[in-house]
C-alpha cells in the first residue's frame, strides 16, 4: 500500500477504505509501528531467529516508507527528515546500552509507561480541551499548554491505576494467551531454538500480579 502510494499507482481504492474506513479501528496504518517496536524488544531479548530477524527488517523499512510517505504528502519538510529520524531511532532504541541507577530507571520506567496511553488519548482528549478553552476565551496557547499537563496527568493515571487493574481482572486470558503464543507454530519461524516466547518473557510484557493467596517459595535452610 505505501509503496504504491510512493510510486503513484492508482486503482487501490479499496485498499485506503481497508486502512482508512471500516478497519480502521484495527490499525492498519499503525500495526507496522506497534510491530517494529516488539520485533526490536525481542531482538533486544535475543529471542529472534534469523527468520524473525528478517521480518523485523521488513517491518523497519515499511514504516520508514509509510512515514516517508506521510511526509512527502502533508510536511512542508523533506521527506527525507522525518524518515532518516525513525531509522535511527531504531537503531539506537535497538543497540544503546544504557544501566541507569535503580531510582533512575523507575523514573524512566514510569514514563514509558505513559507513552502510550497519552498516545491514545492525547488527540481526542486534547483537542477537545483545546478547542472548549479557547472557546472559554484563553489563548490558544494557553489553552494547549493547560491540555498537554491534563493529557499527562490523565496517562499517568492510567498507566499506574488503570492498566494494572485491567491486568488483574484479564489475568486468565492473558496467562491463557501467553500459552497460545508459545506452542503456535510460528512462533518456531521467528524465535531461536530453544529461546521461544515463554513465561518469562511474556511477564515482562504484562506483568501479572502474584495470584491471590500464594504461598511464598520454600527457602533452602
Amino acid at each position: 500500500m505505501y509503496f504504491a502510494d510512493a510510486a503513484g499507482i492508482h486503482g487501490l481504492q479499496w485498499v485506503h477504505q481497508f486502512a482508512e474506513g471500516t478497519f480502521k479501528p484495527f490499525l492498519p496504518y499503525y500495526g507496522v509501528l506497534f510491530a517494529t517496536g516488539m520485533f526490536i524488544w525481542m531482538d533486544r531479548q535475543a529471542l529472534l531467529s534469523l527468520g524473525g530477524k528478517f521480518v523485523g527488517v521488513i517491518a523497519v523499512l515499511v514504516s520508514a516508507t509509510q512515514i516517508a510517505v506521510w511526509s512527502a504528502k502533508g510536511s512542508p519538510h523533506p521527506w527525507i527528515v522525518p524518515t532518516m529520524v525513525w531509522l535511527v531511532s531504531c537503531l539506537v532504541i535497538r543497540y544503546a546500552a544504557w544501566n541507569p541507577k535503580a531510582q533512575v530507571a523507575g523514573v524512566v520506567r514510569k514514563l514509558g509507561l505513559i507513552t502510550y496511553p497519552l498516545y491514545l488519548i492525547h488527540f481526542t482528549v486534547g483537542v477537545w480541551i483545546i478547542r472548549n478553552l479557547v472557546k472559554a476565551g484563553l489563548s490558544p496557547l494557553t489553552a494547549l499548554a493547560i491540555s498537554v499537563m491534563i493529557a499527562l496527568v490523565l496517562a499517568l493515571i492510567i498507566s499506574t491505576k488503570g492498566e494494572p487493574a485491567l491486568r488483574n481482572l484479564f489475568r486468565k486470558f492473558l496467562m491463557k494467551l501467553e500459552v497460545a503464543i508459545k506452542d503456535a507454530s510460528w512462533v518456531s519461524l521467528l524465535c531461536r531454538p530453544g529461546r521461544q516466547i515463554g513465561r518469562a518473557s511474556i511477564q515482562q510484557v504484562i506483568e501479572p500480579l502474584p495470584a491471590p493467596n500464594a504461598e511464598p517459595a520454600p527457602t533452602r535452610g
